[in-house]
């Protein structure tokens, strides 16, 4: 499993989150991995590279849960590139 965010210190703090949160009903199985990639998909800068980055490790993608959307950005807001909001 993989944590996406826009920096590595987000990304830190939600494993450690899903870990703390989960320890509780682990039943002493294996358990899987949890990686991150950093990706800010407001600055198209950062999506090849956390994309390139993925696919040096895995060879295929079964499942994306995207929950980090604004529905509506302020007036006049901008993105790292520099596109005004209507």
């Amino acid at each position: 499993m993989y944590i996406a965010a826009r920096s590595q210190v987000r990304c830190n703090g939600a494993v450690e989150q899903l870990l703390l949160e989960t320890n509780s009903i682990s039943d002493g199985q294996t358990r899987g991995r949890v990686d991150t990639m950093v990706v800010d998909l407001s600055d198209f800068n950062t999506i090849r590279p956390g994309v390139q980055s993925f696919l040096k490790k895995e060879t295929r993608l079964d499942v994306l849960v995207h929950n980090a959307a604004v529905m509506s950005a302020p007036l006049g807001s901008k993105d790292k590139q520099v596109c005004n909001t209507k």
